[in-house]
């Protein structure tokens, strides 16, 4: 299983692996990761989830901050709902 912390550290791997390239006029990256899937057995708690894509959010977004184009980036931000996590 990929979590959210993973698939953001797969992208910043890259971006660091490929420094002779010109930065991506766009980059598009998707955290899926369901809190929902959380109230089966085997998975991972709902609040784990929300804090682990909370985690790999930050992560990429001071990994941006980092980098010489920061300044004239802007970043967008999305939520599959506004309501609080479900709790077990």
């Amino acid at each position: 299983m990929l979590l959210d912390a993973g698939r953001a550290q797969l992208a910043i791997d890259w971006l660091k692996a490929h420094p002779g390239r010109a930065f991506p006029h766009f980059i598009y990256i998707w955290l899926p990761d369901d809190h929902t899937a959380g109230r089966e057995p085997c998975y991972y708690s709902p609040d784990y989830y929300v804090a682990n894509n909370d985690l790999a959010t930050a992560r990429f977004t001071h990994y941006l901050s980092t980098t010489p184009q920061w300044h004239h980036m802007a970043v967008f931000l999305t939520e599959d709902e506004l309501s609080p996590a479900p709790t077990t």
